[in-house]
């Protein structure tokens, strides 16, 4: 287990804590009232089970950090064995590893942070696919600072540029949620092999969503957007916006007051793209 400091705004304070690897680990010599495991001696007997131990131990110490103020905040490091039980005392996760899909299910509804090791040698288009799947699953990739602990550095400026060039798209990505109550909410046409796409809800606003649309290839051309869902919109109507790859890039106006159809059906003929990659942004339009 490691802890590190940060004085860095918003947050004054963040902890961030370790060893979730060895979860699997029991102890013969305590019983936590759970675990049964066979004895060195012999038959079955009780045990600790280290993740009880963990779970119990962060609780504690959240308490603790929470009660001192509210600006303090706890970051996970899951490495490779990612569970809910052992994350959900965490405000959000700052892990090692490459499990990049097991991060992104720890924050559904939080921040989740991945440890990018190197990106060196890395082509254009490897790069693309790099931060496009991190976009894809709503999970923030290390970003260089010098002195990181076997992590990305400063340096190479083809691995620099890639970073501002995504920066809008994460940006924009922040306080979002996975929607997860409404079947097949996505259909995108033409549809390139291989492209992927996932939705958002933006926490706190009823009714605004965000469409991630990844691995288009070359794309540069529009595609049209359909967002179906009954739990999806809370007006009749809502405006929409695009947002593409480019340290420059800002939210482009795409239409005003396009229509909630059926039982929840919005459809945006025109969504730019750049790098096969697009962020569509729905905002309820005023009644």
């Amino acid at each position: 287990m490691y802890m590190t400091i940060s004085n860095h705004q918003p947050f004054p304070l963040s902890l961030f804590f370790s060893s979730t690897k060895h979860l699997t680990t029991l102890s013969s010599k305590r019983d936590d009232g759970v675990s049964w495991i066979p004895q060195a001696s012999g038959g079955w007997g009780p045990a600790q089970s280290l993740l009880n131990s963990h779970i119990h131990t962060y609780s504690r110490m959240a308490a603790v950090l929470r009660a001192a103020s509210p600006t303090k905040v706890m970051l996970g490091n899951c490495n490779t064995l990612c569970r809910i039980d052992v994350a959900g005392i965490f405000d959000g996760g700052f892990s090692e590893g490459a499990a990049l899909n097991a991060v992104a299910w720890l924050g559904l509804r939080r921040p989740s942070i991945l440890w990018t090791y190197a990106l060196d040698g890395h082509s254009d288009s490897a790069l693309d696919l790099f931060f496009q799947q991190h976009a894809l699953m709503r999970v923030f990739p290390m970003a260089p600072m010098p002195g990181n602990d076997h992590s990305i550095n400063p340096g190479n400026e083809k691995v620099q540029l890639a970073y501002m060039d995504y920066a809008p798209i994460f940006l924009a990505l922040r306080g979002l949620e996975w929607v997860l109550d409404a079947p097949h909410p996505l259909s995108v046409s033409p549809s390139t092999a291989g492209q992927q796409f996932n939705i958002f809800r933006v926490a706190g606003v009823p009714g605004e969503l965000i469409v991630v649309v990844v691995f288009g290839g070359n794309a540069t051309t529009s595609t049209e957007i359909i967002v179906s869902g009954s739990t999806l919109f809370h007006s009749k109507s809502v405006n929409a916006f695009s947002l593409i790859p480019g340290a420059q890039q800002t939210w482009t106006p795409l239409g005003n007051d396009l229509p909630v159809l059926g039982n929840g059906l919005v459809s945006v003929p025109s969504v730019p793209m750049s790098k096969g990659c697009s962020l569509l942004r729905l905002v309820p339009a005023s009644e």
